[in-house]
């Protein structure tokens, strides 16, 4: 082989360079097990050498268990979001946050949600509308594709994280739970001023402020089950999909200052990045209820709610609308 002028046994040495580390990070768990977070840089990112022109970083995030295998979408979340608390950090740089791992392995595992063992939960909840069904009971299958992203127990920061996400009790997998379908739904039908009398029909009476657990109140006419990912979806538009956000509040010590004397608000104050996680695709929810006309209202308010005003948190921003499908066929995939 014959090689250009001065260029003879020329080798790209680029890709044997060592990735660059930017963080580590190690998480101790509630059993005394240690797991360690890494981002690291990919040595071709900082200049694109065919082009000459900067590009963005390229970051990889990973989570090892025992300094040996990586997490994956076997790993549950429950365990990883809200069990994990961070033991120590090195080195701190301003291109990487703690948090950053678990982003990572959230938005590349899709928070531990694997698609066979959705199916096997859709057919245990399928058996259990077909005995409903038996009863005489009205099913709506209603179907919620969102138009972008949402994000639903944002307030429910129970980890050393800091950012909270609604997780399925058992296995992890994010979901929409059956108190929020309920509360939009009743939001809406407040906001459109039904008659008090049918609103208690649907969601039952307000609870009593002596006692908030009076049993003697009747229960509500319809019943909302949580809302999960549709496992086999046919469009890919439709599949779950988690996204690692940020908002970035501006004038952060005017807002926290709980000292006598707070600090005044001004912009020279350091915006302080907040990561969370959000959700895109389809979910699906049933409604049950003994009376047909009861269970269609309820499906057409959540419908409303869900398309007009959104659900969830950061709605203001665009986050939480979604395009709503119902049907009474409950038993179609």
């Amino acid at each position: 082989m014959t090689f250009p002028h001065g260029r003879r046994g020329a080798q790209d040495t680029s890709s044997q360079e060592e990735p660059k580390e930017i963080l580590c990070v190690s998480y101790s768990g509630a059993i005394g097990r240690v797991l360690c977070g890494r981002v690291t840089q990919k040595p071709d990112s900082a200049q694109d050498a065919h082009h000459c022109k900067s590009v963005s970083p390229k970051y990889v995030k990973k989570i090892r268990y025992d300094q040996r295998s990586t997490l994956d979408a076997s790993a549950n979340s429950l365990i990883i979001l809200r069990r994990l608390a961070i033991s120590a950090v090195s080195p701190s740089t301003a291109d990487a946050r703690p948090e950053d791992p678990v982003l990572g392995w959230a938005s590349e595992y899709c928070l531990g949600y694997q698609k066979e063992w959705a199916q096997a939960v859709e057919q245990r909840r399928a058996h259990a509308l077909s005995i409903l069904n038996a009863r005489k009971r009205h099913i709506y299958r209603v179907e919620l594709t969102a138009d972008w992203r949402f994000v639903t127990g944002l307030g429910e920061q129970t980890g050393d994280h800091e950012f909270g996400l609604s997780l399925h009790g058992t296995y992890g997998w994010p979901l929409i739970p059956a108190s929020t379908l309920k509360g939009a739904a009743a939001a809406w039908a407040s906001r459109q001023k039904v008659p008090s009398e049918l609103y208690t029909l649907v969601f039952g009476p307000l609870p009593s402020p002596e006692d908030e657990e009076d049993r003697d109140n009747p229960r509500c006419g319809v019943r909302f089950f949580d809302a999960l990912p549709l496992s086999d979806p046919r469009n890919h538009r439709k599949g779950l999909r988690v996204h690692s956000d940020v908002i970035t509040p501006h004038q952060h010590a005017y807002h926290t200052d709980q000292s006598a004397e707070p600090c005044a608000p001004g912009e020279h104050h350091q915006p302080v990045p907040l990561p969370f996680l959000s959700l895109s695709g389809t979910f699906v929810t049933h409604l049950i209820g003994e009376d047909p006309d009861l269970t269609a209202k309820a499906a057409d308010w959540l419908k409303q709610a869900c398309e007009e005003y959104g659900i969830g948190a950061r709605t203001t921003a665009g986050y939480g609308y979604f395009t709503v499908n119902i049907t009474d066929q409950w038993d179609s995939p």
